[in-house]
């Protein structure tokens, strides 16, 4: 098998959390949400370092592999069937915001069903194509996202105010602490499912530099965007829109030359989704593969590509609830992105020194009797 090489996993990884940008907007920290989202970026190494030590216990081995290899045969396959349940249903989310982005934004007048069944098998083909082929895609669609985001950031600084974003570090401690740790667990936690993309990458190659690069990529374009929403807009107005980087790259243009950018970063949006929805669905197709014991994960992607889709149309009807959910998801991931890795690390720990010292007494003893077979 042909290895993907790390630094295009660090572009996927970099794409899934762009993917979360299209609704965040201002938070409760107001004009000091970006200083939130620094916060959470820097916090989200400690992060990059747990997933890369367990990925270090076995390397060249994907999350679900490691999970067997840790837990036992029946202890891996609950937790990884607990991690494919969890990508699925954060890819129901997802494909429900996008969704309705785009009736909303363009096609006002059809069914959101109808939406799903073009996009869902466009999805299915995608994932299928395998990791290699959506590394290759990953790679280009994030050079495309930097050129667009320069290109709006230039474009819009005359638009932009400073004042927006002052007073500086006026909101409370306890909520920025609590804004921080939102965004640490949403958008920048959930690249724990990226863990199972590992299993194709040279195991020569270092888990915490393609993670901890992916999500630095990434971050710094998110929080470009808070940033850049928070000068254009001010964060009370920001609040007010649905989608709030699409409102805000709407006021800017160039004369009568350049209008209507916000259609083009409409569409940059919408493939920065489809790449998170992407590795959600990769992930939940090898961790119900690993569950059902079985070689090959690929006949497993539209399936779980449908019930994405009809997750989405069931528990986020609306766009509403769909982005309000956002307090429950980050919730909900506390231990899937903290607590579960750290049992995995200490027990994976535990079992390697044992194994370590068993091998040790093995050879000390091997070693005895030959000297006494000697004597």
């Amino acid at each position: 098998m042909e290895k993907v090489t790390g630094h295009k996993i660090s572009c996927l990884i970099a794409l899934n959390l762009i993917g979360s940008f299209i609704v965040l907007g201002s938070s409760e920290a107001e004009q000091d949400s970006w200083i939130a989202m620094t916060a959470a970026i820097v916090l989200s190494l400690l992060l990059a370092w747990l997933y890369s030590a367990i990925l270090r216990l076995h390397p060249g081995e994907n999350m679900f592999s490691i999970f067997t290899e840790v837990l036992g045969n029946t202890g891996g396959k609950i937790v990884s069937g607990l991690y494919a349940g969890y990508a699925i249903f954060l890819g129901a989310r997802i494909v429900a915001i996008y969704i309705n982005f785009i009736q909303i934004v363009n096609l006002d007048n059809t069914p959101l069903a109808a939406l799903l069944l073009l996009s869902m098998p466009m999805e299915a083909w995608f994932v299928k194509g395998g990791l290699k082929s959506m590394g290759d895609c990953a790679k280009f669609l994030y050079t495309f996202t930097v050129v667009l985001a320069l290109a709006s950031l230039l474009l819009g600084l005359r638009y932009m105010d400073v004042n927006n974003i002052k007073p500086i570090l006026a909101t409370a401690p306890e909520t920025m602490l609590r804004v921080t740790g939102g965004y640490l667990m949403l958008p920048l936690g959930e690249t724990v499912l990226c863990m199972s993309c590992f299993g194709e990458v040279d195991r020569k190659e270092s888990p915490f530099r393609i993670l901890s690069v992916g999500t630095l990529l990434g971050g710094v374009i998110v929080l470009t965007g808070i940033l850049g929403n928070s000068l254009l807009l001010s964060a009370p107005v920001c609040r007010l829109f649905l989608f709030t980087t699409y409102q805000a790259i709407g006021i800017v243009s160039v004369g009568d030359f350049i209008t209507r950018i916000s259609v083009i970063i409409g569409v940059e949006m919408t493939l920065t989704g489809f790449a998170k929805v992407g590795c959600f669905a990769y992930s939940a197709s090898l961790g119900t593969s690993k569950v059902l014991g079985l070689k090959e994960y690929r006949g497993l992607v539209p399936s779980c590509c449908l019930l994405m889709a009809a997750l989405s149309l069931i528990f986020f009807r609306d766009i509403l609830t769909a982005i309000n959910f956002k307090t429950n998801i980050a919730e909900i991931g506390v231990p899937f992105q903290v607590v579960i890795p750290l049992i995995v690390l200490v027990v994976g720990k535990i079992r390697q020194t044992g194994g370590k010292k068993k091998k040790a007494a093995v050879k000390k003893t091997a070693a005895v009797q030959s000297r006494v077979s000697e004597e």
